[in-house]
């Protein structure tokens, strides 16, 4: 087995303080942070936007390619929440319909029938 001997680094991200004197004042925090990268990787397998699982315990990070189940299951995952996404799409669509049709539907219509005109008004010929 070959090896590799690369640095731990950090990476930063701010996060709104809520309980400072100026209300929603940013803050730093700083996370470990492991990049890996290189032609090697390439080489045993790893290719750009291929999915891997990460199991980590106390004794260490283990990381592996996902298994065909594995790649099936992420797949059926990720169709069913653009499902999901299109459906409240599609929702949203169907009540900007109907809003437009109720505003429609107010828009003023020909009567067909008209009163009888009264003993007090001339008529019309």
């Amino acid at each position: 087995m070959k090896s590799k001997i690369i640095k731990v680094l950090y990476s930063s991200r701010t996060r709104r303080d809520f309980h400072s004197i100026y209300a929603g004042a940013m803050r730093y925090i700083w996370t470990p942070k492991i990049s890996i990268e290189g032609k090697w990787l390439e080489a045993l397998g790893y290719h750009i936007g291929d999915h891997i699982k990460l199991e980590y315990d106390e004794q260490g990070i283990h990381i592996r390619p996902l298994t065909p189940a594995e790649q099936k299951s992420l797949e059926q995952q990720q169709a069913t929440k653009n499902l999901e996404n299109k459906i409240v799409e599609l929702e949203k669509i169907k009540t900007m319909i109907e809003a437009e049709t109720a505003a429609l539907s107010m828009v003023a219509e020909r009567k067909l029938e008209y009163p009888a005109p009264s003993e007090n008004q001339p008529s019309a010929s």
